[in-house]
């Protein structure tokens, strides 16, 4: 994901931020998610959290879940996902390509 002219360009829809030792620091799950599509766990599928949690294992890092366009919905993991990077218009949300960058960056949110 990176921003040129006040436009935000998403290269890849999982990426990982590495340390010195080559170990994971945090990885970014990108999705493309319709906002006006109801999102819930169907009945018989294993719940999101529970693929959160096993994909965090395997990496051995935290997973941050970036949706690309602005979710108004409430239920979301406030913690571990990002609701929006985009509005509707277009229009990029300032705070949360700070909250990336300061992820990235190894500060706390």
């Amino acid at each position: 994901m990176f921003l040129f002219n006040n436009r935000l360009y998403v290269f890849l829809y999982r990426t990982h931020v590495i340390n010195e030792d080559g170990s994971y620091r945090i990885a970014f799950d990108v999705k493309n998610m319709n906002p006006k599509v109801d999102h819930k766990d169907k009945e018989g599928d294993m719940p999101t959290a529970k693929k959160r949690e096993i994909k965090r294992k395997r990496l051995g890092c935290e997973l941050i879940t970036v949706n690309m366009l602005n979710m108004n919905t409430t239920g979301m993991d406030e913690l571990r996902e990002i609701h929006g990077v985009i509005d509707e218009d277009g229009t990029i949300i300032p705070s949360a390509i700070e909250r990336i960058q300061k992820l990235v960056n190894g500060n706390k949110v």
